[in-house]
């Protein structure tokens, strides 16, 4: 196409030719055989072939205020010699070329004229690369060059404003990761993973600093993380939230990557952020804000995350049924995973995939008691407790796994003889085949010693009980939560030094919140 342009301008050229254009031209000249006039640059068909670095930077002066390349000019870095390039001078104007504002017209001219692939050499590999996926409707490399281009003309307010609060190396980070995070495409490797490390090289490369690079890295590296968060999950989900937040770590990768999403989307055509993108993409980002101020929580998350990956790499889990997969990495609670490794995640898994009764129930006793349950309903686990009031309960875990299922663990902090065992097996049998109810013990707990916060999360509510250590303290919990229909999503039990410090995660389902001054007067009732 430049050679049919160049070669028709050269033919038509005299028809067009005008003396009262001379003046004009010969006063914005910028040297020989190179004018600026109007915002478009303008060269000679007929000029001596010069090296493309000369050009370049013949350019870089006005490219914020350039519009246009003319056919003429095109000529010019058409011809022009870029063979042998310096390459410390061609990293240099590149990593120039990334704080200029209207850097894309520069390529567009440079693709335009064959010659882009001689100068950013990651993109050799993705030159003409088609994409036939029903999304894109260019080439990675045309596409590459909008994506860029998008960044000049920002046309969502909320995306332009926050552009706007960058500094100028983060905008220059931004340009370059928009510019290249389709390097990787073309190869088997996940395009996003291979193109991240090959730009954090490049990026050191030609002049930004280990730090500046891995922040491209991560940008590219989840690249189509937020577009596919906010389309395919419930973005009004804390795991799905928390899940997101954990690989993007700061608030300045998540506006720096909201921006690069709506680049990436925007350069597709003009219809492609859409209302709907708009709305979808910033609801994801104020809940993605607020969650990056739960570090602690967001510390848990990244934690499962590679728990998650551990599991998925691991060959017995590619055994599994495809569903039970999903159902496994669909577990809402994040301590489940961090309790378990891999192969025990899997065992339990598959147990509860397999259970055919009502129940069913696990004792071991080797290091100490502790009895795992599974049932489709929930537990006695007031009258279990009373029971074994004389055993000190040192930790219990509570937890919706799928399948309408939930698993119970109770750790003690001794082991018990044979007969007590038999014991132990009887009370599970009476309480999980009649529910059967227990006549609790007398406990003393402090109104000072409940801390009770609604807001810990959209879906749970959180309930502190740090006193002194009894025998039937969690079963007297326990027992109130059951009769005002309280769900535990997860418990917590520590005893330190003869202070028990439980930790409860409770299901907003409505009981917990609204009978919150019940629950503390039942609790602290019992010290009567």
């Amino acid at each position: 196409d430049s050679i049919c342009s160049i070669m028709i301008r050269r033919l038509t050229n005299p028809l067009f030719y005008s003396v009262e254009n001379m003046l004009p031209l010969r006063s914005s000249r910028i040297s020989a055989n190179h004018y600026f006039c109007s915002g478009i640059h303008y060269g000679s068909l007929h000029a001596r072939a010069l090296p493309i670095l000369d050009l370049i930077e013949e350019v870089l002066p006005v490219l914020d205020e350039t519009e246009a390349f003319d056919t003429t000019f095109l000529s010019m870095f058409k011809f022009a010699k870029s063979e042998r390039l310096d390459k410390a001078r061609l990293y240099e104007i590149i990593h120039r070329l990334m704080f200029y504002r209207r850097s894309a017209l520069l390529f567009q001219a440079l693709y335009d004229a064959n010659q882009l692939f001689r100068i950013v050499q990651p993109l050799r590999k993705v030159a003409y690369l088609p994409q036939f996926d029903g999304y894109h409707t260019q080439p990675v490399d045309l596409h590459s060059i909008k994506t860029l281009r998008a960044l000049e003309d920002i046309r969502d307010p909320r995306i332009g404003t926050l552009f706007v609060m960058l500094d100028e190396r983060q905008k220059a980070l931004l340009r370059l990761t928009a510019f290249l995070h389709d390097c990787g495409k073309g190869r088997k490797m996940d395009h996003s993973r291979l193109g991240a490390s090959m730009i954090r090289r490049y990026a050191q490369q030609i002049g930004f600093t280990p730090q500046e690079a891995e922040t491209v890295y991560t940008l590219i590296l989840y690249h189509t993380l937020m577009s596919n968060t906010a389309h395919r999950e419930d973005i009004y989900s804390e795991k799905v939230i928390f899940s997101f937040t954990a690989k993007i770590r700061s608030r300045e990768i998540l506006d720096m990557l909201y921006i690069l999403t709506y680049a990436d989307i925007a350069s597709v055509s003009e219809n492609a952020w859409s209302p709907n993108n708009a709305k979808l993409l910033h609801e994801l980002y104020l809940n993605a804000c607020e969650a990056l101020q739960k570090r602690a929580i967001l510390s848990e998350t990244a934690r499962r995350n590679k728990k998650e990956t551990r599991l998925k790499k691991m060959p017995l889990f590619g055994t599994l049924p495809r569903l039970l997969q999903k159902k496994i990495l669909s577990i809402e609670s994040n301590l489940f995973f961090l309790k378990h490794n891999p192969h025990e995640i899997i065992s339990i898994a598959s147990w509860v995939n397999t259970l055919e009764g009502d129940f069913d129930y696990r004792i071991h006793n080797t290091e100490a008691l502790s009895v795992e349950i599974v049932r489709k309903k929930s537990v006695n686990l007031g009258y279990i407790l009373s029971k074994l009031a004389n055993l000190n309960v040192v930790s219990m875990d509570i937890f919706y796994l799928f399948n309408g299922i939930k698993f119970f663990r109770i750790e003690f902090d001794e082991t018990v003889t044979p007969e007590e065992l038999l014991y132990v097996r009887q009370i599970l049998d009476d309480t999980l085949v009649s529910d059967r109810k227990a006549t609790l013990p007398a406990i003393k707990i402090l109104p000072r010693e409940i801390r009770i916060n609604c807001h810990h999360s959209r879906s749970y509510a959180k309930m502190q009980v740090t006193t002194t250590d009894q025998k039937g303290l969690m079963a007297n919990i326990i027992t109130i939560f059951d009769d005002i229909g309280i769900d535990i999503a997860s418990a917590k039990i520590q005893t330190i030094k003869k202070r028990a410090r439980n930790l409860f995660l409770i299901e907003k389902n409505g009981h917990f919140c609204t009978n919150r001054e019940l629950v503390v007067e039942r609790l602290t009732s019992k010290n009567k």
